[in-house]
């Protein structure tokens, strides 16, 4: 009787058996527990960057109240900004390494938002608006640019993040003035009037 030859992969297939479904790697190189921080991570990041340039859009009418610039003055201000760093800075991104990257989007965004809040002359709070709009644009390429070591998923937890960050950040921003509003009505006394109707 001749021996058999096999190719040796009876073993592989018994060790791919004992393997858990969370550490099976996947065709990129990833188990399932990488997917789940990539999703949180870009996901994440996105929904901050992009509720932040919805909450400035949200509020416009409220940081030009009591002037004469128009609202649109906001938005320009925000979509400049956007404009000039996402056209001239992936020319130079390669010199910035990630860490520096990550914190100027950081401390633009809490700059300008820290500027939009205590401030009150409205020019000033145009720069907070612009301040953003870097983080935003900067962040934005900067992390889509790192999408590409982390594989499709990456991306496209990115995009659902953008979508639940432009979706959220109107509703917040509502919801907060609404509630100030609410109270501050009940706190003058106003809630306490019978309804007249």
């Amino acid at each position: 009787m001749e021996p058999e030859f096999t190719s040796g992969d009876e073993d592989s297939e018994a060790d791919e058996l004992t393997v858990s479904p969370e550490d099976r790697v996947d065709d990129e190189g990833f188990t399932r527990r990488d997917h789940i921080k990539i999703c949180i991570s870009f996901g994440g990041l996105s929904m901050l960057l992009h509720s932040f340039f919805s909450v400035v859009v949200s509020g416009s009418q409220d940081i030009l109240g009591g002037t004469y610039i128009p609202t649109t003055s906001i938005l320009a201000s925000h979509v400049a900004t956007m404009v000039i760093v996402t056209s001239f800075l992936p020319w130079y991104m390669q010199r910035i390494p990630y860490f520096w990257r990550t914190l100027i989007v950081f401390a633009s965004m809490a700059c300008g938002t820290l500027l939009l809040i205590t401030v009150h002359s409205v020019y000033v709070k145009i720069l907070g608006v612009s301040l953003n709009a870097l983080a935003h644009g900067l962040g934005e390429i900067s992390f889509l640019a790192l999408s590409a070591f982390y594989g499709r998923f990456s991306i496209t937890s990115f995009a659902a993040g953008s979508g639940a960050g432009i979706l959220l950040g109107p509703i917040y921003y509502t919801g907060t003035v609404n509630s100030l509003q609410s109270k501050a009505n009940n706190s003058a006394g106003l809630g306490s009037l019978p309804d007249i109707t």
